[in-house]
């Protein structure tokens, strides 16, 4: 069933670069992924709090996935990669910045009512798309979906999940441009502008999925 898994990811895995580099678990590949020294991960700390944008690759997403579900079938395998290969995901971390003496949970951060609270969460789970855009040269694109992580109270911070569609001509153009921009206006916490910047290298040269 294994060897499976990994011939299904063949086909996505060899149009890809690589690191040399392998990784034999959902864990291992979550970890070289948080490695900030393997530039899929870019963190800014402001006013107390930790905002992290972390690039998901095509293969993790479908390793994850594949192992969740525990069907690593060719057929599964082909319905994952039409729905994740013409698209580049990205999870933003907004947490309170712990290191700088901040132990609030992000959603009671600033907040002074219960009005508030209902604002920001709506504004958390159904408007924080719009103040997200990515940018690569002149390609600019917008969020086709948005998903925050319910937590149900048992963490101080937020994942926010966005998934961009560049089509085939503007993924040229962000592989040409050699850079991308994760921007995020943010208005909930009056951060203002942060730019979180990604070099296309580090996000095409991954490491591959091997077997123990």
């Amino acid at each position: 069933m294994i060897k499976c898994l990994y011939c299904s990811l063949f086909v996505v895995l060899s149009c890809m670069g690589c690191t040399g580099k392998k990784v034999y678990s959902v864990e291992e590949y979550s970890k070289w992924i948080n490695d900030p020294e393997n530039g899929l991960t870019n963190t800014r700390r402001i006013k107390g709090l930790k905002i992290t944008v972390k690039h998901l690759p095509v293969e993790y997403l479908i390793y994850k996935e594949q192992k969740e579900n525990n069907n690593s079938s060719n057929q599964f395998a082909d319905s994952l990669k039409k729905a994740y290969n013409n698209s580049l995901t990205f999870l933003m971390m907004i947490a309170p910045d712990e290191e700088k003496g901040n132990k609030n949970d992000v959603m009671l951060e600033g907040i002074t009512n219960y009005q508030e609270y209902t604002q920001r969460l709506l504004a958390m789970n159904f408007a924080l798309d719009k103040s997200i855009r990515l940018q690569s040269g002149k390609v600019q694109l917008k969020p086709v979906l948005s998903a925050l992580e319910n937590t149900y109270g048992l963490s101080k911070s937020r994942n926010i999940v966005f998934v961009f569609a560049p089509t085939a001509k503007e993924k040229q153009e962000i592989n040409h441009s050699g850079e991308l921009d994760f921007i995020y206006t943010d208005e909930l916490f009056q951060l203002g502008i942060m730019h979180f910047n990604f070099n296309t290298k580090n996000i095409t040269e991954l490491p591959l999925i091997g077997e123990k």
